[in-house]
């Protein structure tokens, strides 16, 4: 019952935020402010890439991959530098602070002991 309940309250949410905003990019004509949705944006431009059969930048992938098999052999989250990488700053630039900020408390208060 509950994951029915969840499934028809998020679908009502999901038509709700289609009718006041903009998903993505603007349609000419519109005049509902856009909200931004980046991981939708990514795969989009993802799947565009490759249904219409044009060149795919390949190395990109392939050095995300390595990338990420490496922080996971060094026991990093690689999630969140795949999350850092694609969203935009404006999204993350305050987590980043707040991270940033925590790392110098930490050594700082490591260093004081």
């Amino acid at each position: 019952m509950g994951v029915i309940a969840a499934a028809i309250f998020a679908g009502l949410t999901i038509v709700l935020l289609a009718r006041v905003y903009q998903f993505g990019e603007a349609a000419a004509g519109d005049l509902r402010p856009v909200l931004a949705s980046p991981q939708a944006s990514i795969m989009k431009a993802l799947v565009e890439g490759f249904m219409s059969h044009q060149p795919i930048a390949y190395l990109l992938f392939g050095t995300g991959a390595v990338i990420a098999v490496i922080l996971e052999m060094l026991g990093q989250p690689s999630l969140i530098f795949a999350l850092g990488m694609y969203l935009p700053l404006e999204l993350i630039r305050r987590r980043w602070w707040e991270g940033f900020v925590t790392l110098v408390e930490q050594a700082c208060g490591q260093g004081g002991r």
